[in-house]
């Protein structure tokens, strides 16, 4: 029954296949149970087996419901029916939630491609970076974050991402600056005296 509203929601809409699909997940993602929205998007999946849109709103479903190996699973196939226009949505989720997962190679090795063709894409950079640290290659997100903050100024929570980083490297000169910038910002202040606090505990400058 609920399909067959679909269909004919999707007949009188004008605003075309992907659009109404995306809408369609917003919708369902906040008004309908965990198991049953899930089960609806599958539907649609299965009646648009071509459309990356399908199966990017059954991964957007599942994750808000939290059902992370669903949402995986259905955002990679997106990713093998994505458009140029789909590519940086599907990947910033898909990134979200390798983080999510704790599959950090997994994650890094997905990502690669994208990031090789659109480095720009700081939200996927940032991510990645995060995804770095999971898998303990310190360096390499140490790096990633730099270069983010170098184009970025103020991406905050890079910079803030990146002194708690040093923190735990033991690189307290670099980590107190960076939190120093992170402080003046509004919404940022009380975290950044925190980690101020513990720094210099860390260098027993209490």
């Amino acid at each position: 029954m609920a399909l067959k509203q679909w269909n004919r929601y999707h007949t009188l809409s004008k605003e075309g296949l992907d659009k109404d699909l995306l809408l369609t997940a917003q919708r369902v993602s906040t008004s309908v149970q965990t198991e049953q929205g899930v089960i609806f998007m599958q539907s649609l999946t299965q009646s648009f087996p071509e459309s990356w849109a399908a199966y990017f709103s059954l991964g957007y479903v599942a994750h808000v419901h939290g059902q992370l190996d669903t949402a995986l699973v259905a955002l990679e196939k997106a990713r093998t029916l994505q458009t140029t226009e789909s590519e940086p949505q599907i990947n910033r989720l898909l990134a979200k939630l390798y983080l999510e997962l704790s599959s950090p190679q997994r994650g890094l090795d997905a990502l690669e491609p994208y990031l090789n063709k659109y480095p720009e894409d700081w939200a996927v950079q940032e991510r990645v970076a995060r995804l770095e640290v999971q898998a303990k290659l310190y360096d390499a997100a140490e790096d990633r974050y730099e270069n983010i903050l170098k184009s970025v100024p103020d991406a905050y929570t890079s910079r803030l991402s990146l002194a708690l980083l040093q923190i735990e490297r033991k690189s307290y000169a670099q980590a107190e600056e960076n939190l120093g910038q992170v402080m003046l910002v509004q919404g940022y202040a009380n975290v950044a005296n925190y980690y101020l606090g513990l720094l210099h505990q860390e260098q027993k400058n209490y």
